[in-house]
């Protein structure tokens, strides 16, 4: 796991998380209220963790833009109730590691 700094809407996040284990870009319901007004739309799908337990997922940011490490993306981040999971606000997908031309060194 490497820890970046990411920036959202000139907020600073400097304990996300990019997990090559994880399918999804995911974002604590607690970290998108304090981020304000953000354009959510609803996401009807259930989130599994590896310890088994399941959870439905509140909303998603679709095609949202966000700064890690100095880079600029446009990702998906699906919104979820995470307190009693982990620590993290935000954890970032396996996905972007694809990214061409990304490369993380933390």
């Amino acid at each position: 796991m490497v820890r970046p700094y990411v920036c959202i809407e000139e907020t600073y996040i400097s304990e996300a998380l990019c997990d090559s284990g994880v399918n999804v870009n995911l974002m604590s319901l607690k970290k998108a209220s304090e981020l304000g007004n953000l354009k959510m739309n609803p996401y009807n799908k259930t989130i599994g963790y590896t310890n088994g337990q399941l959870e439905m997922a509140i909303d998603i940011l679709y095609e949202f833009p966000i700064n890690i490490g100095g880079c600029n993306f446009i990702l998906d981040i699906v919104i979820a109730d995470t307190r009693d999971r982990y620590d993290f606000p935000l954890i970032l997908r396996r996905g972007l590691f694809s990214q061409p031309g990304l490369i993380l060194d933390y």
